[in-house]
């Protein structure tokens, strides 16, 4: 039967099969790692003059433009603080450390870079997680 006409269930239970068939020696919490997902979240916050906003908001917007647009991008946003004029939040999600690296080598990413003299951007606080499929809080 071709794949394509396969039911869900069936699908289902043929991964199932595979997954008990590849880890027959591992834990259950072992085997239930092995099948999640990779997601990688980047959060933190950048820092900016208050005075400059406003000539860092299109360029910011071209950012994330550019950066929704690239494959493996679940999320990519910025938010200014709303106690805290200058200080951006930013969040991102990717779906695999090989197109985080893809994005990292992008353009667009390098001219973001390049305007940040300019922009007197400093105070970048950024980190990487590496985290499993969301769940409902």
């Amino acid at each position: 039967m071709p794949t394509s006409a396969k039911s869900a269930d069936l699908l289902e239970y043929e991964f199932e099969q595979a997954v008990h068939q590849t880890h027959r020696n591992l834990s259950p919490i072992e085997v239930a790692a092995s099948k999640r997902h990779e997601m990688l979240l980047i959060v933190g916050t950048i820092r900016l003059p208050a005075d400059r906003l406003d000539a860092a908001r299109p360029i910011m917007a071209t950012m994330v433009e550019a950066s929704r647009a690239e494959p493996g991008c679940l999320e990519y946003a910025y938010a200014e603080d709303v106690l805290d004029p200058g200080l951006i939040h930013v969040k991102e999600r990717w779906t695999d450390r090989t197109v985080l690296a893809e994005h990292f080598n992008s353009v667009h990413l390098a001219n973001w870079r390049a305007c940040w003299p300019l922009l007197g951007i400093s105070d970048r606080k950024l980190s990487l997680y590496d985290v499993g499929e969301p769940q409902p809080a």
